[in-house]
């Protein structure tokens, strides 16, 4: 009786197939950490620029526009990045 079971058993882990792993691609984790810092940019330059529409104080204008055109930079860097690496594929 057991000897039955057994036998089926084994038949049946014979058909089990086990997922290959996909093997990470170092690409795949500087992808991601590009978006993650592009995405925080932007985020940073819609801040700087509701500050800035919202300031009265001379100094605090221009330490806005300050911001708005550093994170427009960063962002213009981190998207050439992004599309370097994208064109490398």
């Amino acid at each position: 009786m057991f000897s039955a079971i057994s036998g089926s058993i084994s038949l049946g882990l014979n058909k089990i197939t086990i997922p290959k792993k996909r093997i990470p691609d170092p690409k795949d984790k500087q992808r991601e950490a590009l978006r993650s810092s592009i995405e925080h940019t932007k985020a940073n330059l819609a801040y700087a620029i509701e500050n800035f529409n919202n300031v009265t104080e001379p100094k605090l204008v221009d330490f806005y526009i300050y911001r708005i055109q550093s994170e427009q930079t960063r962002f213009e860097q981190l998207l050439a990045e992004y599309k370097a690496l994208e064109d490398i594929d």
